[in-house]
């Protein structure tokens, strides 16, 4: 299971949380997911696909922040180490905002990363993102992200 896979390296939950090693525990997850995805249509988390082979390569999610209807709309995506370099969270991150700018009427989204995170930091910036206040959510110190609708350009 690729969830798995991905939940429970280190490498690739460095700067999202704890890895999970739980089998259980992931698959609890993935029904929290899940039951998100029929409460909040239009948001969830999805896989994301490598064209060139098929290949899952990570995934990505539109929510309201902290999954509290009402909150903030945010993005975010987690890729598998081999798919690191490639563009992919780019493009990802791009579709996400196209995708969420079309579907709902918020001014701004927002992404949360972990301030030693240089990788997604520029990821967001090259999408428009603003760098803005550290803040504490999901159980560690992040730097919120935001990208104005007037400032997002396909």
């Amino acid at each position: 299971m690729q969830a798995y896979r991905m939940q429970s390296d280190p490498d690739v939950m460095r700067f999202i949380r704890t890895p999970d090693t739980d089998i259980e525990s992931v698959k609890a997850r993935l029904l929290l997911w899940k039951d998100y995805e029929v409460k909040c249509p239009d948001m969830g988390v999805w896989l994301i696909v490598w064209a060139e082979t098929g290949a899952i390569a990570g995934h990505c999610v539109l929510r309201e922040a902290e999954w509290k209807e009402g909150n903030d709309l945010e993005i975010g995506y987690v890729l598998l180490k081999e798919f690191w370099g490639k563009g992919i969270a780019t493009e990802v991150a791009r579709n996400l905002c196209d995708y969420a700018f079309s579907r709902f009427d918020r001014s701004f989204l927002i992404a949360y990363v972990d301030p030693e995170n240089a990788s997604s930091r520029h990821v967001l910036e090259k999408c428009g993102f603003k760098a803005g206040l550290l803040v504490s959510i999901y159980d560690s110190v992040s730097l919120t992200f935001k990208l104005e609708r007037t400032q997002f350009q396909t």
